[in-house]
C-alpha cells in the first residue's frame, strides 16, 4: 500500500513539472515574436538647432518627425545627401541656405518633405549703446568739458572709435556724422546710436581692436578722453549668443556693443 501511494505521488510531481516547463516554453515563444511595421503615411518635421550661424558652426536637427522610416537630408550647401535619422552639419560657405528633409515610409510607398532656411554669416555692429555716463573728469574731479579757463555748460560730445588695432576709426551713421551725440546730460543716459545705413557696416574681425569714447569739444578743439579700452578681440572676447552683447566699461562709462550675423 505504501509502494502505491509513493509512486503516485512521484508520477504527479512529473506530470506538474512537465506542464509548468510547456506553459514557459508557450510564452516565451509568443514575446519573441515580431509585428511588421505598418506602411502609414510618414510626417516630415523638424528644427535647427540655430537659424543664424558662424561658419564651421556644428548646426544640429532636432527632430518631430512620425512614421519615418527612411530620411534624406539636403542642406543647400552642395553636400552629399545625408541619410541618418538626426545628423549634425557643418557649413563651409557663407550665405543662404534652405535645409530640406525628405521622410519615407516602411515600404517607401510614401514619402513627404519639409524645409528650413538658415543663414551662415559673419559678424556685424548693429548699434553702439551708451549705457552710462561718469560727468565728472577723473584727475581734476571738474565737469566735463571744463578746459582751465573756460567751462562749457552744455555737456561733452561723446564720439565712438573702433575697429582693428591699426586702422581705428570713428563710427558714423551714413550721414557722416562722427559724433555719437551733442551735449550730453545725464537725462540723456542710456542712448542708442544705430547704424541705420545700408552703405555702411563694421565686420567684426577675429584681430585685436581699439575701442574709444571720448568728448571732444568743438567749439574748443580739446579732446578729453573719456573711455579706452586696447588689444579686446570682438570675437574671442564676445559671447557666441548674439542677443547678449559686447560690454566695454571703465572709470563709471559703460558702452554696449550689439551685434549680429548676417
Amino acid at each position: 500500500m505504501k509502494k502505491i501511494v509513493i509512486f503516485t505521488f512521484i508520477a504527479a510531481t512529473f506530470l506538474g513539472a512537465c506542464k509548468r516547463k510547456t506553459t514557459t516554453t508557450t510564452t516565451t515563444s509568443t514575446s519573441t515574436t515580431g509585428t511588421t511595421p505598418v506602411d502609414k503615411i510618414p510626417t516630415a518635421c523638424f528644427q535647427l538647432s540655430v537659424n543664424t550661424a558662424e561658419l564651421n558652426s556644428k548646426v544640429n536637427v532636432v527632430q518631430c518627425s512620425r512614421d519615418g522610416y527612411y530620411w534624406e537630408w539636403n542642406f543647400g550647401d552642395s553636400t552629399p545627401i545625408d541619410t541618418v535619422e538626426k545628423p549634425a552639419h557643418t557649413y563651409k560657405k557663407l550665405g543662404k541656405f534652405t535645409v530640406t528633409l525628405k521622410i519615407y515610409s516602411y515600404k517607401k510607398t510614401f514619402n513627404r518633405t519639409t524645409t528650413q532656411e538658415i543663414t551662415i554669416g559673419e559678424r556685424y555692429i548693429d548699434s553702439v549703446v551708451v549705457k552710462a555716463v561718469n560727468f565728472t573728469e577723473p584727475i581734476t574731479k571738474k565737469p566735463w568739458d571744463f578746459n582751465l579757463t573756460t567751462y562749457d555748460s552744455t555737456g561733452p560730445d561723446l564720439f565712438f572709435r573702433c575697429g582693428p588695432t591699426a586702422a581705428a576709426n570713428y563710427l558714423y551713421d551714413g550721414k557722416k556724422t562722427m559724433d555719437v551725440k551733442d551735449d550730453v546730460k545725464p537725462s540723456d543716459v542710456p542712448f542708442q546710436w544705430p547704424l541705420f545705413s545700408s552703405s555702411v557696416s563694421y565686420k567684426l574681425t577675429n584681430e585685436a581692436w581699439d575701442w574709444a569714447l571720448f568728448d571732444l569739444d568743438k567749439s574748443q578743439s580739446t579732446e578729453q578722453q573719456l573711455f579706452l579700452i586696447t588689444n579686446l578681440n570682438p570675437i574671442t572676447s564676445a559671447n557666441k549668443d548674439p542677443k547678449i552683447p559686447i560690454k566695454l566699461a571703465n572709470g563709471g562709462h559703460s558702452v554696449y556693443i550689439y551685434w549680429s550675423i548676417r
